[in-house]
């Protein structure tokens, strides 16, 4: 099944990593996809929700306080509290949990206290598919922002708190999004191809949509099956559906900032699926914002009339004039990536872009840039 959801509002880029030092930048914890749904199943058989958001949450900071081995960790209930806001008691009857139920060994208890993380190793080297890397700022947070995973405690939904650490599985690691077959504008078949609205010395081109792509989602997906559930206490219950969309999901997180749109500007025919894309570069960039500050600045020189016309199009982008027809795409993007999220080809093609861009401008007589 599939369900549509519109977004027609002014988008900005997002640093995944502004204002934080380098280890919670770059460094990541990894955890167990099946052990971590063993984990969600387990929490789930507690009273409350809240008891089952707690026992995630200190699974989730006690291998984030782990060493390299992502084993041996001497994080604490104290942490737990630091970083999501749990009491002390409440923490220390998860990790008991925790240990009762062969997820965590208590090493040594007291002050500093040690565990041991039992069920989060690699089945083996050379297996990354169980894998989901984590990064650290989703427990430690970065500058004084309050941490993601305080957020979600803050949220008191276990679903969203299961479902958004699983998410980490499902990235388009070229386009750095989550899996387009999830929920993006891509599997939405009525969306338009852009339009030319300005060509400046044939050398560079304005491509734009009168309105954003249409995103659209999967009900069911490997990710996740929310049409399994059918009831009005289910939290991701579409009453004009009837049954789960993974809209109440993706706004949820949206609310909490811990994931956004961008628009992606693609060669070629409108595609139907991801692998028929053929990306071009970030409509939403700090450089696409440049490029079209400097061209709209020289068509209104002459009169044109540019950056009248850009208010009738929030979707727009600069390209070389060589690209004949083009798409605009909307997928979800995970505000907190690793380094892991993006493939190497894709900051490679990105240069190439930019590199040609640069070279146009430059060919335009008055204009400088960079």
């Amino acid at each position: 099944g599939l369900t549509s959801h519109n977004w027609g509002y002014a988008m900005s880029s997002n640093d995944t990593n502004q204002g934080s030092n380098k280890q919670d930048n770059d460094g990541i914890f990894i955890i167990s996809m099946s052990e971590w749904e063993k984990l969600f199943h387990f929490a789930m058989l507690q009273k409350t929700d809240s008891e089952a958001i707690r026992v995630m949450t200190a699974y989730l900071v006690l291998v984030r306080g782990s060493g390299v081995d992502n084993v041996t960790t001497s994080w604490s209930s104290q942490s737990i509290r630091t970083y999501t806001g749990i009491s002390p008691e409440p923490s220390k009857r998860a990790i008991n949990l925790l240990a009762e139920f062969g997820f965590i060994k208590i090493v040594k208890e007291g002050r500093k206290p040690s565990y041991k993380i039992t069920l989060s190793k690699k089945k083996s080297k050379n297996d990354n598919s169980e894998i989901l890397f984590i990064p650290n700022n989703i427990v430690t947070g970065a500058a004084d922002e309050v941490p993601p995973l305080k957020r979600l405690v803050q949220y008191q939904d276990p679903y969203v708190l299961y479902l958004f650490i699983r998410l980490y599985g499902f990235q388009d690691k070229y386009l750095d999004v989550v899996n387009p077959d999830i929920a993006s504008s891509v599997i939405n078949p009525d969306d338009k191809e852009a339009i030319e609205i300005h060509n400046e010395s044939n050398l560079l081109k304005v491509w734009a949509l009168d309105k954003y792509p249409t995103m659209t989602g999967k009900f069911k997906t490997d990710f996740y099956d929310f049409a399994q559930h059918n009831n009005a206490d289910y939290p991701f219950f579409d009453k004009s559906k009837q049954h789960g969309s993974p809209f109440i999901f993706l706004d949820a997180l949206q609310s909490l900032n811990l994931l956004h749109s961008v628009a992606y500007v693609c060669n070629g025919d409108q595609a139907s699926s991801a692998d028929e894309l053929e990306y071009i570069c970030d409509a939403n960039s700090d450089l696409q914002a440049t490029y079209i500050k400097v061209i709209t600045e020289l068509a209104d020189e002459k009169e044109l009339g540019l950056s009248d016309r850009l208010d009738k199009y929030p979707c727009h982008a600069v390209l070389p004039a060589n690209y004949r027809k083009v798409h605009f795409q909307l997928f979800y993007q995970l505000k907190y990536r690793t380094k892991l999220g993006a493939a190497p080809s894709r900051h490679a093609d990105n240069a190439i872009f930019d590199k040609n861009m640069l070279d146009c401008f430059r060919k335009v007589k008055g204009v400088s840039v960079g």
